[in-house]
């Protein structure tokens, strides 16, 4: 029995050593923007990442557990793959997350909320890369293929042609 025990104990140490080589790998190999199901929570060096990767940008303003409207609305659209997968060619996708008191969200939520009028979530706000606001889109009851298709023409108007 105490044999068993050394021989289980070694193999745990082996598998925890493993995973930690593996997570350090995995970990230089990601992009610079921490993504989580193609959206990102890093709105400070995005507009950077989308000058570098000829993209827009989409803050997405949620209700954090309080708005029944945001956490629908990212259920129902946000999250799903057909559209993650749709906007991954032109835009780079940033949650950002809003308290009930939004004195108590995180600064640069504060400051972007601030500087593109955010006051009803959840709110989709697209940017060039250099925080240019390109359009407004208030949440509204739509369903994914419309907010497809507006962001297909977002895209063909103000990103340069892909040759």
């Amino acid at each position: 029995m105490n044999r068993a025990l050394k021989r289980f104990s070694r193999l745990a140490r082996l598998r925890i050593i493993h995973t930690a080589i593996l997570a350090t790998v995995l970990g230089a190999l990601t992009p610079s923007l921490s993504i989580a199901g193609g959206w990102t929570t890093d709105s400070e060096k995005v507009l950077e990442e989308a000058e570098s990767s000829k993209k827009l940008v989409v803050y997405a303003f949620l209700g954090n557990g309080w708005d029944n409207p945001s956490m629908d609305f990212k259920k129902k659209v946000l999250r799903q793959r057909e559209f993650i997968a749709a906007l991954d060619e032109h835009y780079i996708l940033v949650e950002l997350s809003v308290p009930v008191d939004s004195d108590q969200a995180a600064e640069e939520v504060k400051e972007l909320m601030e500087k593109y009028k955010v006051t009803i979530f959840p709110a989709l706000i697209v940017v060039n890369s250099k925080g240019k606001e390109l359009d407004d889109l208030r949440y509204v009851l739509k369903p994914m293929k419309w907010y497809l298709r507006k962001f297909d023409s977002l895209a063909s108007r103000h990103l340069p042609k892909k040759k």
